[in-house]
């Protein structure tokens, strides 16, 4: 995992989004079978706001809408910053890895990201949720990052009320009235 802060160059794009749906899920919300159209709608917002290299994005490294922002900027040109709020091992089990029987890729995807992108890793323990001070800590990074500009939002997010602390709704509320930010909603795909 390489170690830096996210430097301010060209347009700051800071994602959230949902995981892939795992096998407990009781309501379908990010289904693993529309990671395509997925893809392609993060692709296309990025496109549509012309980012490439000398541009940065900045995100967790989560499997689903995560991992697929980061190697579509990545496929860009652009930089891509990841945020952990776990250490690796934790997170790979909350956040990463899909039960065997599933057959996922998502765990050698993370990885690769890892050896590609800077990764901040979690802040000491104040008490804090954990993908709460993420957000907090993201949101801070690409505001930090993009000078008097405002940074980019792109958010892959359902609309509904959050599962927890840390989620994607609190991006959302968070970047509210930014001039540039796009919500893909998967079901809408």
């Amino acid at each position: 995992m390489r170690q830096g802060k996210v430097i301010g160059l060209g347009k700051i794009i800071l994602f959230s989004g949902h995981m892939t749906d795992g096998p407990n899920r009781p309501e379908p919300r990010f289904p693993a079978w529309l990671e395509p159209q997925v893809r392609t709608a993060i692709r296309s917002a990025l496109q549509d706001w012309q980012v490439g290299p000398g541009d940065t994005g900045i995100c967790g490294a989560a499997r689903g809408g995560d991992i697929i922002f980061a190697e579509q900027c990545l496929a860009l040109g652009a930089r891509v910053s990841l945020f952990l709020p776990l250490p690796v091992a934790t997170f790979l089990e909350a956040s990463v890895r899909l039960p065997d029987e599933l057959d996922s890729d998502w765990e050698a995807r993370f990885f690769g990201l890892l050896d590609d992108c800077p990764a901040e890793g979690p802040e000491a323990d104040d008490g804090a949720h954990p993908f709460a001070a993420n957000n907090a800590r993201m949101l801070a990074e690409a505001r930090k990052a993009a000078g008097g500009d405002e940074p980019y939002a792109l958010i892959v997010w359902d609309g509904r009320d959050p599962d927890g602390k840390g989620g994607t709704a609190e991006i959302a509320e968070a970047t509210e009235g930014w001039r540039h930010r796009v919500i893909i909603d998967p079901a809408a795909l």
